[in-house]
């Protein structure tokens, strides 16, 4: 499969996920409570950490799953767009991908960027339902939480405020639910940074 090939199959598995993901909001909607906006019925009792004010409320830990399963895929797909955009942009992209017509699909590396901070911002509002909400003998449901953060943690899309925020809910996420490979992890990019800055 050549280089153009595999774009052109991302563009059209991109509109497939993204319709996927508004029937699965049908079939599974959930409620976008904003703590900033003074919903304190919300926080009593609960300590909430939230990545932009911002938290998800879900029918039940299988419904979060999936819809963080599904912004998964839709971010992996926007890496791949944004690598192919970063490769060659505006008339580089398109004597790159002749076949591909960048301007009529809106595609940009900022609509890409943009889009992809909204998907983990979605993502990240999962995280004090898990986290927050759960009592430590839920642990295998916080099990659940490691892989999307760890996954979009990597990610070039993935927004450098949201890296901060992952570190430090996979830490709490590590000690609350005594998950040693959250802790690890969380060092691991903290001692990453710490070269990067270096």
């Amino acid at each position: 499969m050549t280089a153009q090939e595999v774009l052109k199959e991302t563009f059209e598995l991109h509109d497939q996920v993204i319709t996927f993901r508004e029937g699965l909001g049908k079939m599974a909607p959930f409620e976008v409570v904003h703590i900033m906006e003074g919903n304190d019925r919300h926080q009593q009792g609960h300590n909430l950490h939230t990545f932009e004010g911002v938290m998800h409320r879900y029918q039940d830990q299988q419904a979060a799953r999936l819809h963080n399963v599904a912004r998964l895929i839709n971010l992996s797909l926007l890496e791949w767009m944004f690598t192919a955009l970063k490769r060659g942009s505006g008339t580089e992209s398109s004597s790159r991908y002749p076949d591909m017509d960048f301007k009529a699909r809106d595609c940009t590396m900022e609509k890409v960027l943009v889009e992809s901070a909204e998907l983990v911002r979605d993502i990240l509002a999962s995280v004090p339902y898990y986290l927050d909400l759960l009592n430590p003998q839920h642990s295998i449901e916080a099990r659940y939480l490691i892989w999307p953060l760890t996954s979009i943690v990597g990610l070039d899309v993935c927004p450098p405020l949201a890296r901060q925020y992952i570190k430090d809910r996979l830490m709490a996420l590590g000690y609350k639910f005594n998950m040693r490979q959250a802790i690890e992890v969380a060092t691991m990019l903290d001692q990453r940074d710490q070269v990067q800055k270096w």
